[in-house]
């Protein structure tokens, strides 16, 4: 997913740092920062709660927060929770699957807004270029329409097949997250049946997954922006500032 218009910076994860930024850009990968920091939390505060002391703790705190003098079904729980009954509610992989779908499919999300974003920028530079109607498909992630809305600025948004293939499977896939409780359905595996994914499955990444993914993304969208800085003369900001 890289070209000619990146400079191959990376970090120690393979992810393709920008020196500059266009503003869209930019709002992608804080947003991206954000996700990897929140996910390295959740780890860290896995390994502070495995400490037993810590433990105690978070059964005590857990169980205050339950207890309910006017309800005896609360208190009960209450109690269990502060036996070690539930001590599996409090470990971050019990949860992994879920987080897992959301994040993904914010990540695809993402990823649509910058195109949108993108092209909100380059109108404004030269509002004659594209129909603010263009843009508003854009936002609804069909693959084909957002590919025509970059062929009318004389973009090619994805330098091969591969590259398309990959942005489609990665929509649908937030399409069943969204739609369908992330079970694979008939058509979805019709059009991907290379996929590791099977009929009446549900999809699921775990944390490191979603990193990897992450990984990706950035790794799509930062050629791109370098791409369309350079040939509509966007403005570009300085993307090394610690948020």
């Amino acid at each position: 997913m890289e070209n000619e218009y990146t400079d191959n910076l990376k970090n120690k994860f393979d992810a393709i740092i920008l020196e500059e930024c266009t503003e869209s850009y930019l709002k992608f990968t804080t947003e991206i920062n954000d996700i990897d920091r929140f996910i390295t939390f959740l780890l860290l505060a896995d390994k502070f709660a495995s400490i037993p002391k810590n433990f105690y703790e978070i059964r005590y705190f857990a169980s205050e927060v339950l207890e309910d003098s006017k309800n005896n079904r609360f208190k009960e729980l209450s109690d269990l929770v502060r036996s070690g009954k539930f001590d599996h509610w409090f470990s971050i992989y019990k949860y992994e699957k879920f987080l897992g779908q959301f994040l993904y499919a914010r990540g695809v999300d993402n990823l649509i807004m910058y195109l949108k974003n993108i092209l909100e920028e380059i109108v404004a530079k030269q509002s004659a270029i594209l129909e603010s109607s263009k843009i508003k498909n854009i936002a609804y992630g069909k693959t084909n329409d957002i590919k025509r809305g970059f062929e009318k600025i004389e973009v090619k948004l994805f330098l091969n097949e591969e590259d398309m293939m990959w942005f489609d499977e990665i929509v649908k896939k937030r399409n069943l997250i969204v739609h369908n409780r992330a079970i694979i359905n008939k058509s979805f595996f019709e059009k991907f049946p290379n996929s590791k994914f099977r009929i009446g499955k549900e999809l699921s990444f775990s944390y490191k997954d979603i990193s990897e993914f992450y990984v990706k993304l950035t790794n799509f969208a930062a050629p791109l922006d370098s791409r369309l800085a350079q040939k509509f003369l966007l403005v570009l900001n300085n993307n090394h500032k610690i948020k």
